[in-house]
């Protein structure tokens, strides 16, 4: 009885861990691509000379109110 239970949490763990590593995956090609565009993107502002029209911010902050 406590084998089956024990082959149930392996069953369990495995299925997890393949989720976990599928994730992983998508999440690195995500950033890959993030990369690509990032480098893309910044070549073409240096192949147009926009950058000096560019205002960079890094960090936006929001008012709230209270009303």
């Amino acid at each position: 009885m406590w084998f089956t239970k024990i082959g149930n949490l392996l069953k369990h763990h495995r299925v997890k861990e393949m989720a976990l590593e599928e994730a992983s995956e998508r999440v690195t090609i995500s950033i890959n691509r993030y990369r690509a565009m990032s480098k893309d993107i910044q070549s073409e502002i240096k192949r147009n000379h926009f950058a000096k029209h560019l205002v960079y911010q890094k960090q936006i902050e929001h008012e709230v109110s209270d009303d």
